[in-house]
C-alpha cells in the first residue's frame, strides 16, 4: 500500500506562536521574578488553549509538545546534579516530601515518562504512514487519554503546592508545558467523560501514592521524657550561648532559622550576618541561630547534629561550620558528605564523634527547637528570621528573602520611640 503523504499541519501560525509562548514562560521560570513566571505561563497556556481550535486536533502538535516536555525535563534532570545550571526552590520552600515518588527524583520520573509518551507518538505516526492512513489527523485515543493522564498528574503537584504555599520555578516550568498539552488535546477525538476520567485518574494516581495528608518537611528528634542530667543540661546551655552571636541581655533578638541544604539560606546568611555585625557587636541585637531538619533529606538530620555539635565547641567553630557546610547538595547521604571536599574544614569527623557521644541530648534540642520553630511561624520556607523584642513582643518576620534594611530600621524605630517597621 502506498504511504500516504502528509498533510498541511493545520494553525501552523498560532501553533508555532504557542510553542514560542511556552518556552519563553519556560525561560521566565529560568530568569525572571515569580511574578513574570506566573504571567509568561498563563499567557501561554491561555494562547495554546484557543490555539486548540486551529490544530484541529492533529496529532503533531501533541507530538511537538511532547518533544518540548522531555526537553525540559531532561534539563531539570541535568540541574538536580549540576545545580549551577537551574537552583531548585522546592526543598527551599519546604517541598521536599514531594521531591521524591518511591524513593526516585520526581524529575527523573518526568523526564521517562515524557520521553516514552514522545516515542509513543512518534512511532503512532510512523506506523500510520507505513499503513497508509493519514497520521497527521488524530493521536489515537489511548495517547489522548495518557495525555489528559499527565495534565491531572499536574494538578495534583499544582495543588499541593498551593497547599504548602510553595512555588517552585522549576516545576512551574514543567507543569506549563504539560498543561498546555489540552490546546491540542481540545478538538481531539476523545469524548468529554473519557477525558475528565483520564485527568481524575492521573491526580487520584498520585494522591494514593503520597497519601491525603500533607507531607510537611520538618522533620523533629525523637520526643524524650526523661529528665536530663546535669552534664546535659551544662552541654545544651554551652550550644545555646554559642549559637547566639550577641549579647544575651541584648534588647531585641532575631530569631534566624536556616537549612543547611538550601542555596537561599547560605546565600541570605551570607549577606544577612555581616549588614547586622554592627547591630550585635553594639549590644542591640542578639541572632540566633536555629537549624532545621528536613525528613526529605537523607542527610539533614545529621548536618544539624553536628552543628550542634560545633556550638558545643564554641562560636567560632560553630561559625566555621555554618560558612563550609551551608549550601550542602541535596541527594547526598552523610556519609558522601564526611568523604567529601567541606569534610577537613568543617572538621566533620570529629563532629560527628561528639554528636554520638551526646545523642540524646542533642535530639531534645533537636526536638524543642522545632517546637520553637512552629512557634515563630515558620511555614516551611527557609530561610525564614522573626524579630521579636527582650520582652516578646513580635516586630517583624521574613521568609525567603530577609529584607536586612527592615531589620534595622524596625530596631531603630522601636529604640528611639517611633514604633516598629512591618515587613
Amino acid at each position: 500500500m502506498t504511504p500516504t503523504r502528509r498533510s498541511p499541519l493545520p494553525g501552523a501560525r498560532q501553533g508555532l506562536i504557542a510553542l514560542a509562548l511556552i518556552a519563553c514562560a519556560v525561560l521566565a521560570w529560568r530568569f525572571a521574578p515569580t511574578w513574570a513566571g506566573f504571567a509568561a505561563s498563563g499567557l501561554a497556556l491561555v494562547w495554546t488553549w484557543r490555539a486548540g481550535r486551529a490544530m484541529a486536533g492533529d496529532g503533531r502538535w501533541l507530538e511537538h509538545l511532547a518533544g518540548l516536555a522531555v526537553v525540559v525535563s531532561a534539563v531539570l534532570m541535568i540541574a538536580k546534579h549540576e545545580p549551577a545550571w537551574w537552583p531548585c526552590d522546592i526543598s527551599c520552600l519546604g517541598g521536599g516530601g514531594y521531591e521524591r515518588l518511591f524513593g526516585v527524583f520526581v524529575v527523573k520520573l518526568a523526564f521517562a515518562g515524557c520521553l516514552l509518551f514522545y516515542a509513543a507518538i512518534a512511532a503512532s505516526g510512523i506506523w500510520c504512514r507505513r499503513s497508509g492512513l493519514d497520521p497527521s489527523t488524530r493521536a489515537p485515543a489511548p495517547l489522548q487519554a495518557i495525555g489528559w493522564m499527565m495534565i491531572g498528574i499536574s494538578c495534583f503537584y499544582l495543588w499541593t503546592s498551593a497547599r504548602l504555599g510553595v512555588a517552585c520555578h522549576q516545576c512551574l516550568a514543567m507543569h506549563t508545558v504539560v498543561l498546555a498539552m489540552a490546546g491540542p488535546l481540545r478538538l481531539a477525538t476523545l469524548r468529554t467523560i473519557p477525558r475528565i476520567a483520564s485527568v481524575a485518574a492521573g491526580f487520584t494516581l498520585l494522591l494514593v501514592a503520597y497519601g491525603p495528608g500533607l507531607r510537611t518537611d520538618i522533620a523533629s528528634g525523637p520526643t524524650t521524657h526523661t529528665t536530663p542530667s546535669a552534664a546535659d543540661e551544662a552541654y545544651l546551655a554551652r550550644i545555646d550561648a554559642n549559637r547566639s552571636f550577641g549579647r544575651m541581655d541584648a534588647p531585641f533578638v532575631l530569631d534566624l532559622v536556616l537549612e543547611f541544604q538550601c542555596l537561599h539560606c547560605a546565600v541570605e546568611y551570607t549577606e544577612l550576618a555581616p549588614a547586622l555585625r554592627a547591630a550585635i557587636d553594639d549590644g542591640r541585637l542578639q541572632l540566633v541561630v536555629r537549624p532545621i531538619a528536613r525528613r526529605s533529606e537523607p542527610a539533614s538530620i545529621d548536618l544539624v547534629r553536628w552543628s550542634l555539635a560545633a556550638a558545643a565547641e564554641g562560636e567560632r567553630p560553630f561559625r566555621r561550620y555554618l560558612d563550609a557546610m551551608l549550601g550542602t547538595r541535596t541527594g547526598v547521604t552523610s556519609t558522601q558528605i564526611l568523604s567529601g571536599p567541606n569534610a577537613e574544614p568543617a572538621h566533620l569527623a570529629g563532629l560527628a564523634r561528639e554528636a554520638d557521644a551526646h545523642d540524646a541530648a542533642i535530639a531534645r534540642l533537636i526536638s524543642s527547637d522545632a517546637s520553637r520553630i512552629a512557634e515563630l511561624g515558620a511555614a516551611g520556607a527557609m530561610p525564614f528570621a522573626a524579630l521579636r523584642d527582650r520582652a516578646g513582643a513580635r516586630l517583624g518576620r521574613w521568609s525567603v528573602h530577609i529584607d536586612r534594611e527592615q531589620v534595622l530600621s524596625a530596631i531603630i524605630g522601636t529604640t528611639s520611640g517611633t514604633g516598629p517597621v512591618a515587613p
